[in-house]
């Protein structure tokens, strides 16, 4: 019985993308984000300027110099402590979505590969003197009929 040979050759190419408009112009908008610590701040100055109007109510409960001041440190400091996070996740957030125009922008411009040519080559010389016996035997079979 023969060996069958098949041989397989592949060239591959890699191609850059056409530049375009529209991806100068994504390219040039990557480092442009939201802002989002400019909301942040103004809510929490909103905040603070109720809670040091909440202290000056004439109608309010009678209440010691000491306490009020110790009482809006204390409320101060949780207002503060909250901004705090909130500027560190909007930071984050920030860096996320910055991260992600970069990483579509690369997308549009990264090579592509591509098969550039090839070679296939099958041998198989026990199955073509199969087939040509075969194709004697159909002749010689017509012929005796």
């Amino acid at each position: 019985m023969g060996k069958k040979k098949t041989t397989t050759t592949n060239q591959v190419a890699w191609s850059n993308p056409p530049t375009t408009q529209a991806v100068t112009n994504l390219q040039s908008q990557v480092d442009q984000g939201g802002d989002y610590a400019t909301p942040i701040h103004a809510a929490y100055g909103r905040s603070l300027n109720s809670l040091q109007r909440s202290y000056n109510s004439p109608l309010g409960a009678y209440t010691t110099a000491d306490v009020k001041d110790k009482s809006m440190r204390a409320q101060k400091a949780d207002l503060f402590q909250n901004m705090g996070i909130d500027l560190a996740n909007a930071s984050q957030q920030n860096a996320d979505s910055k991260f992600n125009r970069q990483a579509t922008v690369a997308g549009f411009t990264q090579p592509s590969m591509y098969q550039s040519g090839g070679t296939n080559t099958l041998s198989d010389p026990f199955g073509q003197a199969m087939q040509l016996g075969q194709m004697i035997s159909n002749v010689a079979s017509a012929g005796l009929s």
